[in-house]
Order: C-alpha cells, then sequence, then structure tokens
C-alpha cells in the first residue's frame, strides 16, 4: 500500500529505516520490494515517482499520482492501472511503461513524454485514452508533445487522439516533431489525427497490426498529409477519413509496404471530389490487398506536399506495389509520366 503519513512500508534512502511516505517525497521502485502489486489511497504528491526496476514488474491501481516527474528505467515492466494527473514529465529511459491492462482505467500526465530507443510506452485500453479527446488542437491535454527514438504502442481497442504535426495556417508549440521511433497500433486500436499540414509525426514510422490483430489511423479534423512510413502487418488495417465539411483530403506521401490488409475508407462521407479524397504519392511496395470502399476516391499519382488545393495536380510520384486491389469506390491513375501497374484488380 501507499498511502499519506500512515504505513510504514518505505526504505529512507539515507539510512535504510523504515518510514512512512509523506507528501513531497521523492519515490524509488526497485527490485528490492517484497511486493509489486502496490495499491495507492488517498491523494499522493511525490516530487517525482521512479521505477528502477530490472527484474520485478510492478503494477500500480487505486487512487492517483498527481504531482511530480515519472520515469521508468530499467528493464522490467510497471503496468499503471490508475489515471494519474501529472503536469510532470514522463521519461521512459528503458523497459516498459504500460498503463491499462485492456479495460478502462489507467492513464498518462499531462506533460512531456520522452521514449528511448529499445523503451516502450503502452496504451492498453479498450476506450478513449483520457485527456486526448479534445478536438480542439491548440488545447489537447495530453500526449501533446511527445519524443524520443523508442516505441509507443496502443492496443487493447484504445482510441488516442493527438495532435501530431505541424498545420497549415496556425502554429503549435507541443507536437510529435521530435519522435523518430515506431508507434504500433494493433488490437483494434486507433490513432486519430488532428489537422495536421507536410508532417506527420517528426521522423517516426507506423505499424499497423500485428500476426493477428490489426490498427487503425484516421483523421478527424481538416485536410491531412501523412508523411511517415506505413508497414501493413495485421491482415485488416484500416486507413481512415472522419473529418466532415466536405470535401476532404487524405495523401498517403510515406511508403506503405508488408503483406498485411489496407482498407482505405471516409465513414465522415465527405470525399466528395473524385480528385481529391485518398491520394497515393509514395513509391509503395505493399502486396497484400487493398479495399478501396463504396463510394471512396482514391487517386495513386500527385505531388508531395501540404494538401492544399493548388497541390493536389498529378505528379510523377505513387504506386500500389503489388498489392491485390479490390475496387468498390473510384481509383484514378494520375501520373504525369509513364507508370506501369502490376496489380490484380477487381
Amino acid at each position: 500500500t501507499w498511502d499519506l503519513d500512515t504505513t510504514s512500508n518505505w526504505i529512507l534512502e539515507s539510512d535504510s529505516s523504515v518510514t512512512k511516505y509523506l507528501q513531497g517525497d521523492t519515490v524509488v521502485f526497485n527490485d528490492s520490494a517484497t511486493t509489486s502489486a502496490v495499491t495507492l489511497v488517498g491523494t499522493l504528491s511525490p516530487i517525482s515517482t521512479t521505477f528502477n526496476n530490472a527484474t520485478l514488474d510492478y503494477t500500480l491501481s487505486g487512487s492517483a499520482i498527481t504531482s511530480g516527474n515519472l520515469i521508468k528505467d530499467g528493464a522490467a515492466t510497471a503496468n499503471l492501472l490508475n489515471d494519474n494527473t501529472t503536469t510532470g514529465t514522463t521519461t521512459v529511459t528503458a523497459g516498459k511503461l504500460a498503463f491499462g491492462n485492456g479495460g478502462t482505467t489507467g492513464s498518462i500526465g499531462s506533460g512531456a513524454v520522452s521514449v528511448a530507443s529499445g523503451a516502450t510506452l503502452e496504451f492498453n485500453r479498450s476506450n478513449v485514452v483520457p485527456g486526448t479527446v479534445d478536438l480542439d488542437y491548440k488545447t489537447t491535454a495530453k500526449l501533446r508533445n511527445v519524443s524520443g527514438a523508442g516505441s509507443v504502442v496502443l492496443t487493447g481497442g484504445a482510441i488516442l487522439f493527438s495532435y501530431p504535426g505541424t498545420g497549415t495556417g496556425f502554429s503549435e508549440s507541443g507536437s510529435w516533431a521530435g519522435f523518430s521511433g515506431t508507434l504500433i497500433v494493433k488490437g483494434g486500436s486507433e490513432f486519430r489525427t488532428i489537422r495536421n499540414g507536410a508532417t506527420a509525426m517528426g521522423s517516426g514510422s507506423v505499424i499497423l497490426g500485428d500476426a493477428t490483430t490489426s490498427g487503425i489511423l484516421s483523421q478527424i479534423e481538416g485536410n491531412w498529409t501523412w508523411t511517415n512510413p506505413i508497414t501493413l502487418t495485421g491482415p485488416s488495417n484500416k486507413i481512415l477519413n472522419r473529418s466532415i465539411n466536405a470535401p476532404r483530403t487524405l495523401k498517403i506521401q510515406g511508403i506503405v509496404s508488408g503483406n498485411g490488409g489496407l482498407s482505405l475508407e471516409d465513414p465522415a462521407v465527405s470525399m466528395t471530389d473524385i480528385n481529391r479524397g485518398f491520394i497515393l504519392t509514395g513509391a509503395n511496395t505493399m502486396d497484400g490487398t487493398l479495399t478501396i470502399a463504396t463510394g471512396v476516391p482514391v487517386r495513386v499519382g500527385g505531388v508531395p506536399g501540404n494538401t492544399d488545393v493548388a497541390q493536389n495536380g498529378a505528379g510523377n510520384s505513387g504506386s500500389l506495389g503489388t498489392a491485390t486491389v479490390v475496387n468498390n469506390g473510384t481509383l484514378t491513375f494520375s501520373r504525369t509520366d509513364a507508370h506501369s501497374v502490376a496489380n490484380a484488380i477487381s
């Protein structure tokens, strides 16, 4: 139990004496504990909370951690099932820091997030990750500033709203511009990006799905250019347009690869211009099944860059790889050069 000035189950670092937790303490969880399941009781406001655990996996549940920085070091896992309200930074230097176990609890604080190479930040929830749902891209509370070369994983059906890029016509101080790692979306989870321009999430890459489950990318406001490479691993991955107010454009500029499935869909029914809709401008190598949903316009070929109307003309880049194409919408080739198509299209 982690409570306030009640239970003597802590070791004072200065002299190794047994002590109680007091507000403003620096809290460290390491491999010397006799239990790894910790229940939080009451309002807890440490200066910082550090998991320096190389072999002992921790699970925290109960009340929230309300202040301080959160640090994950060591090769083991720390899984937080409580809904935290910290405003300090979250730093994952090693191992895995997880929020949730497939249910509806477990949330990160609102400060900047950094995930080092080889480390993992995971959200395993069956609902929306709290604090990320505000559609006002200038005030979305959580996961506004994510950096590092590690992995960010969405699983369990989690839905994460984020504003990862730099938009046209407005400036944004917090974004994923410093992220160079891998975003893994699996288990039916969805990464919903709010309006951005020519960059999506720094120099990072995306993996959709795993051997048995699939993932979803979507835009929910404005037009979108996705510049990062996407690897299709799951059997039934999707890229969706959820942005209303027609006509909308979703330009997939990063290279799409892998042998998983992909469906391009427009649940907002706002891709009403046959010359816009989904535009593929990458030298794609995907070789699974590409499904174009009913009524959806897909154009192969265009000018890389922002989704401004002036840049939506024909270009000399863009392909379908060797995917098997099931076309229930409108498929247009808009290349300005000679281009060989090596796809079975039905």
